[in-house]
């Protein structure tokens, strides 16, 4: 090999890895990138069935307070049940079909 050749592959042997070098930054960040998408995505999953359960906490919360107004009604001896109460109302029917 002459000077000039080995010169010539080390300036290509620099080149490649320099090349190598930018496509491997570039794949760091296209992953990096997408490991953040997936991170959102599960968040957004984990949030949403967060709402989920406390909507649904929330109704059953709602049911238990008209059955318990209806309970404290027929306690202090109304027989009205308390408004908004579908709870009471079924309940009300239901009995009175007995």
């Amino acid at each position: 090999m002459t000077p000039s050749s080995v010169h010539a592959a080390a300036d290509k042997a620099e080149a490649d890895k320099r090349q190598a070098d930018k496509l491997a930054k570039e794949r760091a960040e296209r992953e990096a990138e997408i490991a953040k998408k997936n991170q959102q995505a599960a968040h957004k999953s984990s949030d949403d069935k967060k709402s989920k359960a406390l909507v649904e906490a929330a109704a059953r919360l709602k049911e238990a307070q008209s059955a318990y107004e209806e309970e404290l009604q027929k306690a202090k001896g109304g027989a009205e049940p308390a408004p908004n109460s579908t709870t009471a109302k079924t309940a009300t029917s239901s009995s009175s079909k007995q």
